[in-house]
């Protein structure tokens, strides 16, 4: 699992993508994010299918249903679940589970702040149909503000 580093500018949005190198026998996956909320944001909102900053990735299969706790979102944290009645499509290239939209502070200085993974509010697992744990690498990334608002 490894979310992708990518650019922004102060004061704008910016989709990070979350995505799993999938060996094929992956049916559900759940993790949490971490990130400086002084630097981005991203909506609170918990609850199935309902966080508008936080959607499905195309790599998962038809179907699939998301969750979002997003009780910690103004603390940095935000945690995920994807559940599927299939199993994913095996990599390469790697499978995009969610997108995040971060919303990038107006005041944030050029920088790159790091969007880690965590276990709360939720912790990191993914799992076969069946149920059965699957090891899984997590590699964090970073998103590089760009044309910073404090400089």
């Amino acid at each position: 699992m490894q979310v992708v580093s990518t650019t922004a500018s102060a004061g704008t949005q910016v989709f990070v993508s979350v995505d799993l190198t999938a060996l094929g026998n992956e049916a559900a996956t759940q993790f949490s994010v971490n990130f400086n909320p002084s630097i981005v944001s991203i909506s609170n909102l918990s609850s199935p299918n309902l966080n508008p900053d936080v959607t499905i990735g195309t790599g998962v299969p038809a179907g699939s249903a998301i969750t979002v706790n997003g009780s910690q979102a103004l603390f940095g944290r935000i945690g995920v679940l994807v559940d599927s009645a299939g199993t994913f499509v095996s990599s390469p290239p790697a499978r995009q589970v969610v997108t995040l939209r971060f919303t990038v502070s107006p005041t944030a200085p050029s920088v790159s702040t790091p969007i880690t993974f965590v276990d709360a509010p939720i912790g990191r697992s993914t799992s076969d149909f069946l149920g059965n744990s699957l090891a899984t690498a997590y590699v964090d990334g970073v998103i590089t503000i760009q044309n910073g608002g404090s400089e």
